[in-house]
């Protein structure tokens, strides 16, 4: 898999940010990200994705996005995060305009 963690230092580098978010997470939360820092790292067509947490565990198929799938990895070796994301149902999805959506339902 060549693509895997072509974008973990994107997603490391917004730890804190998607953090804080999560903590606010009862009314949906945006992050604006740069589309550049992303087409510098990878050559896709959309960069757009969904992920869901239920009580910390990812329980939808990210096997083709690596984008969504390195932030699910920088989100799970994050110990203060993983204990957020048990407390709970959270969608984090980015749009084509690479706005970063967060909410816990």
């Amino acid at each position: 898999m060549s693509s895997s963690g072509k974008f973990f230092d994107l997603w490391l580098k917004q730890r804190s940010t998607i953090k804080d978010k999560l903590e606010i997470a009862a009314t949906k939360q945006s992050i604006q990200l740069n589309p550049e820092e992303f087409k510098k790292v990878g050559n896709r067509v959309s960069y757009s994705f969904n992920l869901e947490f239920i009580d910390g565990i990812v329980v939808n198929n990210v096997d083709g996005t690596a984008v969504a799938r390195d932030l699910a990895k920088v989100l799970e070796n994050s110990t203060d995060i993983k204990e957020l994301l048990k407390e709970g149902h959270y969608k984090i999805n980015m749009d084509r305009r690479f706005c970063l959506w967060i909410q816990k339902k």
